[in-house]
């Protein structure tokens, strides 16, 4: 969704700025009313610096490039540097080149009496949970601390997504050659015996029929369908925000079976472990609701943030600020009440998100068992299928010859 700048009177009676994804201006003034806050003006935000999903940025300096600056960061200040010399280094060379200029342009800040989190967003638009973070780590004189904290989580994102991509490779592969060998099959093989077959004396095979229909049209079609199919997986995105379908399609995702719980863990234990580094971090519950909503990646998640941050507004709490049909595993609900009652809110946020970190883990791996073999089975059957009907129809011509 698009991203806006803000500025909103908070409760306190203190001018407060961010950003925010939203559907346009008037749904960011509207959020900024229901958190409890006097919306200012809300406007489009420049298309530069990072993107707010996470830690990274869509189209520019990757999620592997920022923990490894975060990373390398944490080592100077640990090896004596100061704050200035670190980033001078980091700007200088040592970090990686994407990141140079922005870095370049937070040292002057710095230089000029900022702190890093400011220097940082006025260096060009650095995500608000990790200047939140860092903030923290400022306000709290442990900023060493934070920022380690900070790498372990960009570092432990791009492990998940890099196993991810890892174990996704062999499907992919088997799926590509599945579908290229099914088109050379009918582009290029089946046509070969169509004039065999076009004098036959009597009604060819239903199942050769098939095979002889499906060649004509990838051969007169093919081309066509392709555009088309890639018409529509190019633009069935904007169509979806246009229409307003983002939030049915949210829903719908969660419903879907199998997959739907594994994004429910995977979002799950996402929250879990930000909202946790948060707290440790020193930042406030409301605000740290706050900034966890900008990272739900689902509107069904994002509203059930808005909840709990209204309930503990309102002192009822985490667990009792959820609504009757949220989307939270049970698990997670009983552990929010113990975590809040004992008084270590943050280590059950912390323990949750590894459980379920284990959890989705363990389930991909189930299913990319499952998905392997079927590939295969399903490469075999359409091949073998695609022969045999021609095996089928030779044999019947061979036969009435006789």
């Amino acid at each position: 969704m698009p991203l806006f700048d803000y500025k909103a009177i908070a409760a306190s009676g203190e001018l407060m700025e961010g950003q925010m994804e939203a559907r346009d201006a008037d749904a960011v003034i509207q959020q900024l009313r229901k958190q409890g806050h006097l919306p200012v003006n809300a406007t489009a935000a420049p298309r530069r610096g990072f993107h707010p999903r996470l830690f990274g940025r869509r189209g520019g300096v990757r999620l592997q490039d920022l923990a490894l600056a975060m990373r390398e960061l944490v080592m100077l200040l640990a090896a004596g540097q100061t704050l200035e010399k670190s980033l001078h280094l980091l700007a200088g060379t040592s970090a990686p080149e994407t990141l140079r200029p922005t870095l370049a342009i937070a040292l002057e800040r710095l230089r000029g009496g900022a702190t890093l989190a400011d220097a940082l967003e006025e260096a060009g638009g650095f995500p608000p949970l990790t200047l939140a973070l860092i903030r923290a780590g400022e306000a709290g004189g442990a900023l060493e601390t934070v920022l380690a904290k900070l790498a372990d989580l960009l570092e432990r994102s791009v492990r998940l997504r890099e196993s991810l991509l890892s174990a996704l490779i062999y499907p992919a592969v088997l799926v590509t050659v599945a579908v290229a060998s099914v088109v050379l099959l009918l582009a290029a093989v089946v046509p070969q015996f169509a004039p065999l077959f076009a004098n036959a004396p009597h009604e060819l095979p239903f199942v050769t029929r098939l095979v002889l229909a499906a060649s004509t049209v990838l051969r007169n079609w093919g081309t066509v369908g392709l555009a088309a199919a890639l018409a529509l997986l190019l633009g069935l995105p904007p169509i979806v925000r246009r229409m307003g379908l983002e939030v049915w399609r949210d829903r719908q995702l969660l419903r879907l079976p199998g997959v739907g719980d594994l994004v429910v863990m995977a979002i799950t234990a996402r929250l879990c472990r930000i909202l946790g580094v948060l707290l440790k971090s020193g930042v406030a519950l409301p605000a740290a609701l706050g900034l966890v909503r900008a990272v739900a990646g689902n509107h069904e998640f994002a509203t059930l943030v808005d909840a709990m941050q209204n309930g503990v507004k309102e002192g009822h709490g985490l667990a009792g600020s959820l609504p009757a049909n949220s989307p939270l595993p049970p698990l997670v609900i009983q552990l929010l009440r113990v975590g809040e009652h004992s008084g270590h809110l943050e280590d059950t946020l912390i323990h949750l998100a590894d459980i379920y970190d284990a959890k989705v883990e363990q389930s991909l791996k189930r299913l990319l068992a499952v998905i392997e073999p079927a590939c295969v089975l399903a490469l075999s059957a359409v091949i073998g299928g695609i022969v045999i009907s021609i095996l089928l129809a030779v044999v019947s011509i061979n036969d009435l010859a006789f």
